[in-house]
């Protein structure tokens, strides 16, 4: 009986692909299964890689913003990557599939805003490739970073230790908010600053390089807290309770969610594209996180526990565990 990947999801096609096809090496620290790969340099500091596609209608639908904007969350959703890794964004690789009747000054714009992504950083585009789409545009980014030779140890999925603190940055669940609004097609001076949290992400590249030294495993949240929790539990053999009154979010998204009537309980574990980060870290680090959320100016919420085993779990003000009824974003 012929299977499609549909059947059986992003995650396990990945798993089914590398585990059959792909090669080890003594020079890759980190190969397929985290935010980016790691690579050993022969003097320098080893390289962080990482890629992501874009699909128009299926990330990204022009009628809703501008060709600047979508350029510039091209790069931020790779530099989101990079700095789940702890790394610093130095190059990027930018390919491009368009249809044959797109406007040069729409090309254009895009680059504008990928630049304004990479200028903070000093990053610039070193290459790419372009060719003639029969459908929407196709956007592939591949970012190249570096992690200091001095850090001895990357914040990688598999590195969360039993009872760890669970920690996330910022705020959940106001990109979705910002989805449904554009979906719904809902006017507002209020829907604004969803919107703009999905339209607009920013990544936490220089939080992600100040946790790295004080933390174990870490993540981005593209997917879905509950979607993206499950794959350090999966890399790390570990099991976590999550204590969902103690999720963050802004006075603002909760008064639009009650206006909007949807549920921020379901938008806070399962919303995609936050790009905020997720880590884990031994109790004895809390007040470096502390410190670390002064020094920038964002919050550092604890959300949870690493527990030794048992999947995760999430937790209401009882303490009793609740029924998952969201998961995450899947590409299938």
């Amino acid at each position: 009986m012929k299977r499609f990947i549909g059947d059986i999801g992003e995650h396990a096609l990945i798993k089914r692909l590398t585990s059959s096809f792909v090669q080890k090496s003594k020079q890759i620290r980190c190969g397929v299964g985290d935010d980016g790969a790691i690579i050993a340099s022969h003097k320098g500091d080893p390289f962080v890689m990482t890629t992501d596609m874009l699909l128009e209608k299926r990330h990204f639908r022009p009628c809703w913003t501008t060709w600047r904007e979508i350029g510039k969350k091209s790069i931020e959703v790779n530099l989101s990557d990079l700095a789940a890794m702890g790394a610093w964004p130095r190059y990027a690789l930018l390919s491009l599939g368009l249809p044959l009747k797109t406007s040069l000054r729409d090309v254009e714009d895009f680059y504008r805003g990928a630049s304004d992504a990479l200028r903070p950083y000093r990053a610039t585009v070193i290459g790419g490739d372009t060719n003639a789409s029969p459908g929407g545009w196709v956007i592939s980014v591949t970012m190249i970073g570096d992690f200091p030779k001095s850090r001895k140890k990357a914040p990688l999925r598999n590195r969360a230790k039993a009872f760890d603190r669970l920690y996330v940055s910022g705020h959940l669940g106001e990109s979705a908010l910002g989805l449904y609004c554009l979906e719904k097609n809902i006017k507002g001076s209020f829907c604004r600053p969803f919107i703009k949290r999905h339209l607009c992400p920013k990544a936490r590249v220089l939080l992600g390089r100040a946790l790295t030294p004080h933390i174990h495993a870490m993540i981005d949240l593209s997917d879905g807290l509950v979607a993206d929790l499950g794959h350090i539990l999966q890399e790390s053999r570990k099991g976590a309770w999550v204590w969902r009154e103690a999720l963050p979010f802004s006075l603002r998204f909760i008064k639009g969610t009650r206006r909007l009537r949807q549920n921020k309980w379901t938008l806070g574990l399962s919303g995609g594209e936050d790009y905020e980060l997720l880590f884990t870290a031994s109790r004895n680090k809390d007040k470096d996180i502390k410190r670390i959320a002064k020094a920038h100016r964002i919050s550092l919420t604890p959300i949870g526990e690493v527990r030794p085993e048992g999947g995760l779990k999430i937790l209401n003000g009882q303490g009793r565990a609740i029924r998952l009824q969201c998961g995450g974003f899947s590409h299938f």
